[in-house]
């Protein structure tokens, strides 16, 4: 604990806490070691809480989605719901499950402005966007770590598959390039780390406050073009971060 003490010293001294990185890597790493050191108590005492249960169970959750990158302009924060059955292995949990996310629109129409050839921006029309809305298929897995008789500490990955719907129209004061596009259920792979606190309840009941990053993306395709010799890519990048509760019932 002293040399712990003494790193902290060093660091501080040489303004390392003032770099955001180093502070998330810190305080993710001293509680993993915390949480290896309770383990390793809780194992000892080899005391759990609640009546003995089954490898299996359920669990739904609900999260505030805010939308990042090239997706927070557009869109506000939605709301995600899930449902999951589990699978109880030692200190792993596994899941796999549905849901549910959508994002809405900021504002109800958008002015679309260009320079009209005299230095003086003008309205030449309007854009409105659709909700962004995503099905979700995924599977999980995380490590518990057991801080006590009653809390743990969590640490995983979702992954899987976003099926999302959104659209936009597009209307122009002079009626000359009036457009609509909409995609259905365009397939995204997902993928998100998570990190959270699980507190046991009476009767195999369990109440996790979590927090997880979430990256859904678009295939990367290439096209290339035999009369010009020229090639290309596509694909999209869009993430999000989610935090919210859930609670799960493992089965007696």
């Amino acid at each position: 604990m002293h040399i712990y003490y003494l790193f902290l010293s060093h660091c501080d001294r040489h303004g390392l806490f003032t770099r955001p990185f180093i502070k998330i890597s810190l305080f993710i790493g001293i509680c993993l070691i915390s949480g290896l050191k309770a383990q390793a108590q809780f194992n000892s005492d080899n005391i759990g809480y609640g009546e003995p249960a089954s490898n299996y169970g359920i669990k739904f959750g609900l999260a505030t989605d805010i939308p990042l990158g090239n997706l927070k302009s557009i869109y506000k924060a939605g709301t995600s719901i899930d449902a999951n059955f589990m699978k109880y292995w030692g200190n792993f949990t596994f899941g796999a499950g549905i849901g549910y996310r959508s994002f809405s629109p900021k504002h109800e129409s958008e002015d679309l402005i260009a320079d009209d050839g005299s230095g003086y921006s003008t309205s030449t029309g309007s854009i409105t966007y659709q909700n962004f809305s995503s099905v979700i298929l995924m599977a999980s897995a995380v490590y518990n770590f057991n801080l006590s008789r009653r809390a743990v500490l969590f640490a995983g990955l979702n992954a899987g598959q976003y099926f999302s719907s959104y659209g936009y129209s597009i209307t122009s004061t002079d009626g000359s390039y009036d457009e609509e596009g909409s995609t259905s259920a365009e397939s995204q792979s997902y993928i998100a780390p998570k990190l959270g606190l699980g507190f046991r309840l009476p009767n195999n009941f369990q109440l996790d406050v979590e927090a997880r990053y979430n990256v859904f993306f678009t295939p990367l395709t290439y096209s290339y073009n035999t009369w010009s010799g020229s090639s290309s890519s596509s694909g999209t990048v869009y993430n999000s971060f989610a935090a919210g509760v859930s609670l799960s019932y493992r089965f007696p």
